[in-house]
């Protein structure tokens, strides 16, 4: 957490991107993110905040937060003489040496939380339910500072019934209207946003959240238990996310000097 910090307080390997924030042209979404001049396939264009990194198992979640700010956000039933919980002599706290495993103590807001690949949900399918799933979350309190704005990045879909048809018609419309990724590059935890195909000036950026995202919701907000998954949905999901192995290997190859760029100021900055 310390390294995206550092990284997040300002680095002059992070030039103004070709995008700007206004509202969305979704009814009700609040925040987008648009093209201000045309742009090409394969151009990183915004980096995804971490004010928090986490750790959920099917009853306990743990997150990390990188300021003092961050963390009454992520456990708002901290205060100054009791912070953390009892159950395991475990302290909140900063950085990478505390944490805070009491899931009750957890902000409820996750409408930003982006769960690492490799631990993503798929459609309420977890791929490792026995083991945990890593997740980094953004404090919404905060002011958005360009060019951390890829958590604003709205879906292009929803899951309008918590059906099977409801599912498939979501994956269908979102591929057709997703014009960026969201892929690991540099350090970790960094998540930076690529395009996946040409995007006019104007346009308005779509990602996919995927349908667990919105399978979670009808269970938060309308307490209804999501739609058991199918094969014909699975299929879907996969293909839907292909785009992201290719175009994590396409900006590792044209960013390539980037890359080993962010390392080394990174590396730099832990040792000041």
């Amino acid at each position: 957490m310390k390294r995206i910090y550092i990284l997040q307080q300002g680095t002059s390997l992070l030039r103004k991107q070709p995008v700007r924030v206004g509202p969305s042209s979704i009814p009700g979404a609040g925040s987008g993110v648009f093209a201000t001049k045309n742009i090409k396939a394969g151009t990183i264009i915004s980096l995804y905040p971490v004010h928090g990194m986490g750790l959920e198992r099917f009853d306990t979640n743990a997150i990390v937060a990188a300021t003092e700010e961050d963390h009454a956000y992520f456990h708002p039933l901290d205060d100054d003489e009791n912070k953390g919980d009892d159950d395991d002599g475990e302290e909140g706290g900063l950085g990478d040496e505390e944490v805070d495993d009491d899931a009750e103590n957890v902000a409820r807001n996750h409408n930003y939380l982006h769960y690492l690949i490799g631990s993503r949900p798929l459609c309420g399918f977890r791929p490792a339910d026995h083991d945990a799933t890593l997740y980094i979350d953004v404090n919404p309190n905060k002011i958005v500072q360009e060019p951390w704005i890829s958590h604003l990045i709205n879906d292009g879909a929803i899951v309008e019934s918590n059906t099977e048809q409801g599912l498939l018609d979501y994956y269908r419309e979102t591929t057709k209207r997703k014009n960026c990724v969201h892929i690991p590059f540099g350090p970790a935890p960094l998540m930076v946003t690529v395009t996946n195909c040409k995007v006019k000036k104007g346009e308005e950026l779509f990602t996919t959240y995927g349908g667990s995202y919105w399978l979670d919701a009808f269970l938060e907000y309308d307490d209804e238990e999501p739609v058991d998954i199918t094969e014909a949905v699975h299929l879907q999901a996969k293909q839907t996310a292909q785009d992201l192995f290719s175009s994590m290997q396409n900006a590792r190859t044209t960013y390539v000097n980037l890359e080993a760029d962010l390392e080394k100021e990174f590396s730099i900055s832990l040792l000041e």
